[in-house]
C-alpha cells in the first residue's frame, strides 16, 4: 500500500465521551490507537467517500501533537488516482491535539469531493488504512483495515472490460476500427499489458497477435524470458571478465523499470559474488521504492564487495552516510522515512532508435 497524503475536506470534532484535555503527562507508556470506519461499504463512482478516523489514547501518558497537516494519512490499495487541483491556496490550518489517557479525537476525511486537490477512486474494491503522521515513541502506527467497493456508473464499462473490447477490435474487419483500437491501447499503457500478453498467446487471429505484439513493443514490454536471457548474458560476460556487458545489457534491463525487480532479486542467491554485486548495482538504478529494502537486506551478504555496493547505492539514493556495517541504522532510517520518501531521478543514456517495423498481415484489400 502507498500512503496518500490527501488535501481533503476535513471536519474535526470532539466526541461526546472525550475526556478533558490536559498538559501534564502521567507516568507510563503512551499508546495511540487509530480506529477507521467508512460511511458505508459501497460507493458510486464519483460519489464522495466519507471516512471517519478516531484517535484514542489507550496509554498512561498525555499525548500532544501539533501539525499544519491532518494528523493521519489515508493508505489505499490499489492507489487512488490524483483528482482536480484546488482553486487558489489552501486555507492555513494548524492542528493542536492533546489527549489525556482514555481521551478520543476524531475527524472526517472526504475523498472525491468537487473543487479539492483530492483523489479519485476508479471502480473496484479497495483496502484502506489510516496511518499516523507523527512519530510518538518512534513507531509506525496504523489503523484497522477496512474494505470499500466503488461501483461504476450504469452503462459504462470498467477499464478491464474496455481493454477486452479494444483487444477484440484489433481483429475487426474494418481497418479504422483496428487502427483506433491500437492507438487507444497504446494510450492506456501499463494497464493493458497483461491482457495484451494473453492475446499474443491465446488469439488464433494473426492480425490480433501482430497488433498486440506491436503495442507491447511500443509500451516497452519485454517478456520475463527475454529479461532472464539478458541477465544470463551479463552473467556469462562477467564470468569471462567482460565487464562492458554490464554497461550495455545492464542499461537495457534497468530501462525496463520496476517489473524486472523480482527477476533480479532471484539472482541475489547466486553463488558467484560478482553476479550478486552487479545485480545490486542494477537494482539501485531502478526507479521504485521497493529496491530500498532489497538493498538493505543485501547488507547481510557474505561478500564484502556486495555489501559495499549495496551501501554505496543506498547512500546515493538516500543522502545518508551510513556504512555497509550499519544495517541497523539503515533499517531504522527506512522504517521512519519509508512512507514519504521519494527516489532521486536517475538519468540513463538515451537508448538507440529501433529499426522500422515490417508491415503486418494484410486483411482484405483495404490495407
Amino acid at each position: 500500500m502507498r500512503p496518500l497524503y490527501l488535501a481533503l475536506a476535513v471536519a474535526a470534532f470532539a466526541l461526546p465521551f472525550a475526556a478533558a484535555f490536559a498538559d501534564d503527562a502521567a507516568p507510563g507508556k503512551p499508546n495511540l490507537v487509530i480506529h477507521l470506519s467508512a460511511e458505508k461499504e459501497e460507493f458510486a463512482e464519483g460519489e464522495p467517500i466519507v471516512l471517519t478516523v478516531i484517535l484514542e489514547n489507550d496509554g498512561e501518558n498525555t499525548l500532544s501533537f501539533e501539525s499544519s497537516w491532518p494528523p493521519v494519512a489515508v493508505i489505499a490499495d490499489p492507489e487512488w488516482k490524483r483528482g482536480p487541483a484546488m482553486d487558489g491556496p489552501a486555507p492555513p490550518v494548524i492542528y493542536h491535539i492533546s489527549l489525556v489517557p482514555g481521551a478520543y479525537w476524531g475527524m472526517k476525511l472526504i475523498a472525491q469531493r468537487d473543487g479539492l486537490n483530492t483523489r479519485e477512486a476508479p471502480p473496484g474494491e479497495y483496502r484502506i488504512k489510516a496511518m499516523f503522521r507523527g512519530d510518538p515513541g518512534k513507531e509506525k502506527i496504523e489503523s484497522n483495515e477496512i474494505r470499500i467497493v466503488v461501483k461504476g456508473k450504469p452503462g459504462e464499462p470498467t477499464e478491464a472490460e474496455r481493454i477486452k473490447q479494444l483487444i477484440a477490435d484489433l481483429g475487426n474487419n474494418d481497418w479504422e476500427t483496428r487502427e483506433n483500437a491500437t492507438q487507444v491501447l497504446i494510450k492506456i499503457g501499463q494497464s493493458a499489458i497483461d491482457p495484451l500478453v494473453a492475446a499474443t498467446r491465446e488469439s488464433t487471429d494473426p492480425e490480433t497477435v501482430w497488433r498486440a505484439q506491436l503495442i507491447l513493443k511500443e509500451l516497452g514490454y519485454v517478456s520475463d524470458e527475454a529479461v532472464a536471457e539478458k541477465v544470463q548474458a551479463i552473467l556469462d560476460g562477467i564470468k569471462q571478465n567482460d565487464w562492458m556487458v554490464k554497461e550495455t545489457l545492464g542499461l537495457e534491463i534497468v530501462r525496463l523499470g520496476p517489473r524486472v525487480i523480482g527477476t533480479l532479486v532471484s539472482y541475489l542467491s547466486n553463488p558467484d559474488y560478482r553476479i550478486r554485486q552487479v545485480v545490486v548495482e542494477l537494482l539501485g538504478k531502478i526507479p521504485d521504492k521497493a529496491i530500498v529494502q532489497v538493498l538493505i537486506d543485501a547488507l547481510d551478504d557474505s561478500d564484502n564487495y556486495v555489501r559495499t555496493s549495496a551501501a554505496k547505492e543506498l547512500r546515493r539514493i538516500s543522502g545518508q552516510t551510513f556504512t555497509s556495517h550499519e544495517k541497523d541504522k539503515w533499517q531504522a532510517w527506512w522504517n521512519k522515512n519509508r512512507e514519504g520518501f521519494h527516489l532521486p531521478e536517475v538519468k540513463l543514456p538515451e537508448p538507440p532508435k529501433p529499426e522500422p517495423e515490417p508491415p503486418g498481415p494484410l486483411r482484405g484489400g483495404e490495407d
